[in-house]
């Protein structure tokens, strides 16, 4: 109604100062200011729209950055993680490798521990290998300990 009620306006001014009328010279310039009015508002209200678009546009791109961000800390989390299962596994497998080697000399100089943790016939065939003399007649245990001296 913003143009309408501006010429209107204008109409009854020109009409007011032409009949020395001022009643109808006031109206006219009120109507004329409510159409500057009207058009203010519309003007003032597409610029709050304007601002709200670009504060939602704000914070979509904020809300993007911080998704990105938290991505990357989670990636490197990640990374971390895996580097410590990495050590981890290898600290487990050191730990198996000295546990093997305690317990492989153990065996050559513990004939007690050699005797426990084999058959006679294991420690037997052993001994044939090392070529131990008189193997056929020895017990477990003389088996285990000759065994142990050789190695």
């Amino acid at each position: 109604m913003g143009i309408e009620d501006k010429i209107s306006g204008r109409i009854k001014q020109a009409a007011g100062d032409l009949l020395g009328h001022d009643g109808l010279k006031r109206q006219g310039a009120q109507e004329e200011r409510k159409a500057d009015a009207e058009t203010e508002a519309r003007e003032a209200e597409a610029r709050a729209d304007a601002e709200a678009r670009r504060a939602e546009a704000k914070r979509e791109e904020a809300e993007q950055r911080a998704a990105a961000a938290a991505r990357r800390e989670f990636e490197r989390a990640d990374v971390e993680i895996k580097r410590d299962e990495a050590r981890v596994q290898a600290a487990d497998a050191e730990a198996d490798r000295k546990a093997a080697e305690a317990r492989d000399l153990e065996l050559r100089t513990d004939p007690v521990e050699l005797s426990d943790s084999r058959s006679r016939e294991d420690l037997y065939e052993e001994a044939r290998k090392l070529g131990i003399q008189g193997r056929s007649d020895m017990s477990k245990d003389e088996l285990a300990a000759e065994i142990t001296a050789r190695k």
